[in-house]
Order: C-alpha cells, then sequence, then structure tokens
C-alpha cells in the first residue's frame, strides 16, 4: 500500500508495495505534523518486519524535497537516536539526494545521531534500487523487481 500525506506540493508517502524494500519519498516543504505521520507509519512496517526477523532495505527519496527547519531536522536526529536498533537492524539505508544544500541539512542529523555509517547516498532513485537489491542478494535474499521508469507515488 502507498500511504500519503500533504497537499499542494508537499507530500510524504510511504510504499511497502515493494518489500522488503520500504521506499519513503519526500517532496517540497515537509512540516512538523507530516514527519511525525511519517515516522508513525514508517515504524509500523519496521517493527512488523523486524519482528518477524524479516529483511528490510529502506530508500528515502528526497531529491525534491526542500530543506527541513531546525525543528524537523531536531525532530528527525532524536527519532534516529531513539530508534538506533531498528536502523541497525535494516540490511540498508539509501538516501536519493542531489542537492548539495539538502546533503549539507542532512549530514547535520548524521553528525547528532552519529549514524552516519547506516546511511549512504545516491543520485538517484534507479542507483538506490540497484544498491538496494545489491544488498539483498548479499544477504541471501532475492532482489526485487521494480521499474524505476514508470515508479510514481502520486
Amino acid at each position: 500500500m502507498i500511504a500519503k500525506q500533504g497537499s499542494g506540493t508537499s507530500l510524504a508517502a510511504l510504499d511497502d508495495t515493494h518489500l522488503p524494500i520500504l521506499i519513503t519519498t519526500f517532496r517540497g516543504h515537509i512540516a512538523l505534523e507530516m514527519a511525525q505521520w511519517h515516522h508513525g507509519a514508517t515504524s509500523r512496517v519496521l517493527r512488523q518486519r523486524h519482528g518477524l526477523g524479516l529483511p528490510i532495505v529502506y530508500i528515502t527519496d528526497a531529491h525534491a524535497m526542500h530543506v527541513p527547519s531546525a525543528t524537523v531536522r531536531k525532530y528527525w536526529a532524536d527519532i534516529m537516536k531513539q530508534n538506533e536498533a531498528m536502523m541497525n537492524a535494516m540490511l540498508g539505508n539509501f538516501v536519493v539526494l542531489d542537492n548539495p544544500v539538502m546533503r549539507g541539512a542532512l549530514t547535520a542529523i548524521e553528525w547528532v545521531t552519529r549514524l552516519t555509517q547506516r546511511i549512504r547516498y545516491v543520485a538517484t532513485l534507479e542507483q538506490a534500487i540497484v544498491e538496494a537489491n545489491r544488498v539483498l542478494v548479499e544477504h541471501g535474499h532475492p532482489p526485487v523487481s521494480l521499474d524505476v521508469s514508470g515508479y510514481r507515488v502520486a
């Protein structure tokens, strides 16, 4: 299912239709309420898979997201620190990002959480899918078939 929240040009979406690859898409300005909704939705999927011992590779497509506010950056840093065990249980965590200003904002979150070794940045969703499948195969799981050229969440 693809769950979404947002309006106009702002969007937070969570797509679990390609598990064990879980894809988040952020577009535009992400308000704190959207970040909180997203965390709740993502946490449910991650806890369920982790509880069943199932693999997960997490992709965040943030290439069209505006730089988050200081409040949202702090919120994300706090929840990442609080959920470090869950982050470490993921086989991989990829962020699609091609904006140097955004990369700086997310680097600040990494620095605060000290979770830099768990997040890998890539330039395109296609590259993220290739890397996610590589990680799955390395851990003995079959790759996911996903045509990136036709992938849309909204």
